[in-house]
């Protein structure tokens, strides 16, 4: 694939994933984590064909500087999640995102960026195998995010059980 239609691609996972966390919604543990993972096997492919491609160009800095970038999506899944929103409404455990969540994407990715651009900067020839990494970061920072939550929310809801067998 082209980096146009991975850009494509990503602004359109991206946008459908803050619409999401924006809104109001119950937390399902049972949902799993279905949407991350497919994120990660497409980016990974994405990778792979492109490394198919640029083997010649591919040094110890521009895979160091790709593991980085990832290392930051999880990073900043961990924080989005710390500043999720999430309380009882109705015996119903919710969640919402909400500014903080939107500038820490747009920060994380703005890092993520970054960081294919020195890449791309400093060694061309690898520039399309760390150009191709989006739609993996978005999956790994969304898989720590939804980890992450979850772990929050079943503290939430130990507390709150305990608070009503008093």
């Amino acid at each position: 694939m082209n980096t146009a239609i991975t850009v494509i691609i990503s602004l359109i996972v991206l946008g459908f994933i803050l619409a999401r966390q924006l809104r109001e919604q119950p937390i399902k543990e049972d949902r799993g984590f279905q949407l991350p993972i497919l994120l990660c096997v497409f980016g990974l492919l994405e990778i792979a064909t492109s490394f198919e491609a640029e083997t010649k160009g591919l040094t110890l800095l521009s895979v160091v500087l790709l593991l980085i970038g990832l290392f930051s999506g999880a990073v900043f899944g961990w924080i989005r999640a710390k500043n999720i929103h999430l309380w009882y409404d109705k015996g119903q455990l919710m969640r919402q995102g909400n500014i903080i969540t939107i500038i820490l994407w747009v920060v994380g990715i703005g890092l993520h960026l970054g960081l294919e651009f020195l890449s791309g900067h400093i060694n061309p020839a690898s520039a399309s195998i760390t150009n191709t990494s989006i739609l993996l970061y978005i999956g790994i920072s969304l898989a720590v995010q939804r980890y992450v939550t979850l772990q929050r929310a079943r503290l939430i809801k130990v507390k709150h059980h305990d608070k009503d067998s008093l």
